[in-house]
């Protein structure tokens, strides 16, 4: 907003145009705030059903424990098989199946390349195949 120019020793929220205080900068007082009521969170994959499974793997991946992390990620892919971490659990045991030599690493990434032929670890599973 354009008004009359500013005298050194007036501070913005002194100065007036048309008869009327300008806004200042400041944030309105809380008392002038409207009051919303906060819309629920949508739920998040990272406390959904079974994501504590999903968690565990990964701490038994950097602890180096890639057998168990395995487990964990096909009970996580059994018990949810439309879970909201299956793509994130599936490139898991990939990796997990390749680290032990499993011989199930090609059926996995196939299955991923099947489920999810335009995710995100794309990639990824190739590799693993080859391709």
């Amino acid at each position: 907003m354009i008004g009359p120019p500013r005298s050194p020793h007036q501070p913005d929220s002194e100065r007036r145009t048309s008869g009327q205080k300008m806004a200042t900068a400041r944030s309105p007082a809380p008392s002038s705030v409207p009051s919303v009521a906060p819309s629920p969170a949508p739920p998040s994959a990272a406390t959904g059903p079974g994501a504590a499974l999903v968690i565990e793997a990964m701490k038994a991946r950097r602890a180096g424990d890639q057998a168990r992390a395995a487990h964990l990620l096909g009970e996580y892919r059994t018990k949810y098989p439309d879970g909201a971490l299956q793509e994130e659990a599936l490139v898991l045991s990939i990796e997990a199946a390749a680290s032990l030599g499993d011989a199930s690493v090609g059926e996995l990434a196939r299955t991923y390349l099947t489920r999810f032929p335009n995710g995100r670890f794309r990639d990824r599973v190739e590799r693993v195949l080859g391709r």
